[in-house]
């Protein structure tokens, strides 16, 4: 990409080749549509390439800083890489953006179990309860890998915290246990 225009090398698929250039004004160009279908792509692959998936994340959010799918996709990439820190910061801007999404809390919940948060875990996954108990229920029951995790912390606060009595009650509620 250029200051004025845009330019894409065309490749044949029979031979493989790059043999044809277009280019376009940057004005007509809608960088966030060919983001997004790159982004769609790139999620198929992420056990493999999480790193291709943040890069086109940053790119959607310098395109468009109020994207809170290139936030929350960002943060899954960033956890797939064991950069749960990072993956945090991720989903407190998703959260920002759209904080009635109940899967931004609760991948938020997963990262602050994973860093062993418990607190701030159960308190991230009450915010969701309190949104739509029925709804946080099917979210577990979507994504079992969350849920164990996200019970995991509320175990250790259930044996040795001050919220015990709400950590309990929870795992009885939401978890059968």
């Amino acid at each position: 990409m250029g200051a004025e225009m845009v330019v894409f090398s065309l490749t044949n698929l029979e031979t493989g080749k790059s043999d044809l250039v277009m280019k376009i004004p940057r004005a007509e160009f809608d960088e966030r549509a060919v983001l997004e279908e790159a982004l769609a792509d790139a999620l198929k692959a992420l056990d493999r390439d999480p790193d291709r998936v943040i890069k086109i994340c940053d790119r959607l959010l310098v395109s468009d800083p109020f994207c809170d799918v290139a936030a929350f996709d960002k943060g899954v990439a960033l956890m797939a890489k064991g950069e749960n820190g990072a993956a945090i910061q991720s989903f407190d801007l998703a959260i920002e953006l759209d904080p009635n999404d109940p899967w931004n809390h609760l991948q938020k919940a997963v990262c602050l179990a994973e860093v062993q948060r418990d607190a701030e875990c159960l308190e991230c996954y009450q915010r969701v309860r309190n949104m739509d108990p029925h709804l946080t229920l099917e979210c577990l029951q979507k994504a079992s890998g969350l849920a164990r995790r996200i019970r995991s912390a509320i175990k250790r606060i259930a044996k040795n915290n001050s919220n015990a009595d709400l950590a309990q009650r929870i795992l009885r509620e939401d978890f059968c246990l």
